[in-house]
């Protein structure tokens, strides 16, 4: 698309913007209250089924947007609009991207095919339901396994001195390392050894902002490797190196 048509397309639509919002403001309509699309898009991040039939049960004054020419060809838009809102919603709320993605890409395939509008708003509400379902399974998963994961996290803050590695925690646990790791991924979304970092680098902030020692000595009490490797690893979390961010941020540099 060249320079010249991209120019002519954006004064048709703020030419079309500014005609609707005259029109509407005459009127007196105005869309969908946002703080009701909140809650219901909240009731899926939270796997909330009946908070979301509250909120789709309320009335409000508002009326859905008109997102093409033709009644049904709108009714398909606004379905593709709220199906990628609750896709991501979904994925806030613990579902694997991958899988939310591919059920919003089903959705919108099924929607295409509806000849009628009420079919439409009806794979729609069903679609709202399904992910909001998804959340609560796999929220009431986690709580279950939450006990295992907090005993994993108090080893990890008491040992930190120590160099910390997955047999251990399987060990403490009662549990295999590979369960262990496959729980975490699960639960926290991220690995054994990267959690055990980010437990690090929090307890090397506070060192950092409020105790005399030097870096090789946080870098031996933490149980890294030497200076140089708590240095890149504190980096790679933080974005600052472990002088830069006393520099910066600690008290007593700052008092001194």
């Amino acid at each position: 698309m060249d320079l010249q048509n991209s120019l002519e397309d954006n004064n048709t639509v703020e030419s079309y913007f500014s005609k609707l919002c005259f029109k509407n403001q005459e009127e007196g309509i105005e869309h969908n209250p946002y703080d009701q699309e909140v809650r219901e898009m909240l009731s899926i991040e939270m796997g909330d089924v009946e908070q979301l039939k509250k909120s789709l049960s309320e009335s409000y004054t508002g009326v859905v947007g008109t997102l093409a020419d033709t009644p049904l060809r709108s009714a398909k838009n606004i379905g593709i609009v709220v199906l990628a809102l609750a896709s991501r919603a979904a994925i806030r709320g613990g579902m694997a991207p991958e899988a939310s993605f591919s059920l919003s890409d089903s959705y919108i395939r099924q929607i295409e095919r509806c000849s009628n509008i009420e079919s439409v708003y009806s794979l729609i509400r069903g679609a709202e339901f399904k992910y909001t379902t998804i959340v609560h399974e796999l929220h009431s998963s986690f709580k279950k396994r939450n006990s295992i994961i907090d005993s994993c996290r108090n080893y990890i803050i008491t040992h930190l001195h120590e160099k910390i590695s997955v047999s251990d925690l399987a060990e403490y646990t009662g549990f295999t390392p590979s369960y262990i790791s496959e729980l975490f991924r699960s639960y926290t979304h991220t690995t054994v050894t990267e959690c055990i970092l980010q437990e690090k680098v929090k307890a090397a902030k506070n060192l950092l902002l409020y105790s005399p020692l030097s870096m090789a000595d946080i870098a031996l009490h933490l149980g890294f490797a030497s200076q140089s490797h708590f240095g890149e690893r504190f980096k790679k979390i933080t974005g600052k190196t472990p002088g830069e961010f006393r520099a910066l941020y600690g008290k007593l540099t700052k008092e001194d």
